[in-house]
């Protein structure tokens, strides 16, 4: 069945604002590791769309597909960017991912007068409550499993 996976937030600073998991298959063995991993590899693939544009374009990727799973990316102007994994049958979600971007996390971080770019975590209640709704309410969403875990 599809289905989401993880959803992550970064800032430009290689840190990661948000962590979401929603039906990992088995728990990662070093978070903070896969982290840092996660944010070398998308660097490695913008710089290597950037290097060879297909048909011309410039424009950075924004989903990859392995047998095991899909990875969907979007990327601000200002370097944050929004990352989701899922069942490799999902299909291409960077406008699902630009629409937490300008519909939550503008409105509840970026406008929120406590937010400091590049602070180490993002929990604003209204944040975190408006990607579950979003996430959740998605056609290919299967129900979570329990929580593993939220930072």
């Amino acid at each position: 069945a599809a289905m989401i996976y993880s959803f992550y937030v970064f800032h430009r600073a290689k840190k990661c604002l948000y962590y979401r998991d929603f039906n990992r298959t088995r728990k990662p063995k070093d978070l903070p590791e896969e982290k840092k991993l996660l944010f070398g590899m998308l660097t490695a693939l913008k710089s290597f769309a950037q290097e060879f544009p297909c048909n011309g374009d410039p424009r950075t990727f924004n989903c990859f597909t392995t047998p095991y799973y899909r990875l969907h990316c979007f990327e601000t102007a200002t370097g944050y960017k929004f990352v989701l994994m899922t069942d490799p049958s999902v299909p291409e979600q960077s406008r699902a991912l630009e629409k937490v971007y300008s519909d939550l996390f503008l409105e509840y971080v970026v406008k929120n007068p406590l937010y400091k770019p590049g602070d180490t975590e993002v929990a604003y209640t209204g944040f975190v409550d408006g990607v579950e709704r979003q996430l959740t309410q998605m056609s290919f969403f299967s129900s979570p499993a329990p929580v593993v875990a939220r930072t």
